[in-house]
């Protein structure tokens, strides 16, 4: 794809300027450029040498010969939202206990305030 987008760009550009220069007669073919073709030179310049870059890049980033941190085998501390976060700790088995009596405890005593109300009573309930 920028590749074809590359070769179309530099067909614009090309056709443009071929169109400018059948225009101009040939007192106007003088070096004085106005704002705006310097503005488009540079432009197609800087386009130009983007496209170079990232279709062909020359040289390999600096950092490549460094792996990323995550395979480096330092430990990650924090987070991207708390970078600043102390890492975090393993429950000691006396907290995981009382941790799981605690939520024990807590639902039954959820369950027994909130019981389940009685079913409405059936047509034959009230035969009865």
């Amino acid at each position: 794809i920028l590749d074809k987008f590359a070769q179309n760009l530099a067909d614009n550009i090309i056709l443009s300027s071929l169109e400018q220069m059948e225009k101009l007669e040939p007192a106007e073919l003088q070096p004085i450029q106005t704002p705006e073709t310097l503005a488009e030179e540079l432009a197609s310049a800087i386009v130009e040498v983007a496209l170079k870059d990232v279709c062909l890049p020359q040289y390999p980033p600096s950092d490549s010969n460094h792996p990323p941190l995550y395979q480096s085998g330092l430990p990650a501390v924090g987070s991207l939202d708390y970078p600043d976060a102390p890492p975090t700790t393993p429950l000691i088995p006396e907290l995981e206990r009382s941790r799981n009596s605690f939520a024990r405890k807590l639902k039954g005593g959820l369950a027994k305030v909130f019981l389940p109300s009685p079913p409405p009573p059936t047509p034959k309930d009230k035969e009865d």
